[in-house]
């Protein structure tokens, strides 16, 4: 299955911020994920397409579908959990 992790943020965001080195960790540690991120405010598009209401929220998709989407900052073994069940 290839799984990919899409972050949404913002410059002004402050979770945004603390979340951003949590999935740079991970990233480094997920060889067959692929990590990528989304500005709310460049992007708006993408926002539409996955109907992002706030940031931060990180989409986790599995095949291309949407596995599961999470709003908020996010401790790292939470994000860990979703990405186990996938990869």
């Amino acid at each position: 299955m290839s799984v990919e992790v899409i972050g949404f943020r913002a410059e002004w965001c402050g979770p945004c911020k603390q979340l951003r080195p949590i999935l740079d960790e991970l990233d480094e540690e997920y060889e067959d994920v692929e990590f990528s991120h989304v500005d709310i405010e460049e992007e708006t598009e993408t926002v539409n397409e996955y109907s992002v209401q706030a940031v931060p929220t990180l989409v986790i998709l599995g095949n291309g579908e949407v596995q599961t989407q999470m709003t908020g900052f996010q401790q790292k073994e939470t994000i860990e959990e979703q990405l186990s069940a996938l990869v």
